[in-house]
């Protein structure tokens, strides 16, 4: 019951949906290690990077079960960004 769903936002637009800890919602770089469970992928790298890390966090849930956050991040990607 320690995950959270949150978006990422640029200029107040949303661009990406995730589920994690809070931890995870706040780290807007790509991690260098993949296990780290943190590497959202190069398209996301570079954009972030192009936006001078200038996002904006929103935490739109928290103490989330994995299954309950799965369910909600896929809802509000159909319902938002997709």
């Amino acid at each position: 019951m320690n995950k959270c769903v949150y978006v990422h936002k640029y200029n107040g637009v949303p661009f990406y949906v995730g589920k994690g800890t809070l931890d995870r919602a706040y780290k807007l770089e790509k991690s260098k290690r993949n296990s780290s469970g943190t590497s959202r992928g190069s398209c996301y790298s570079k954009f972030v990077e192009n936006c001078n890390f200038n996002i904006e966090v929103e935490i739109l849930y928290t103490c989330l079960s994995d299954e309950l956050a799965t369910e909600l991040e896929i809802k509000i990607y159909d319902d938002i960004i997709a």
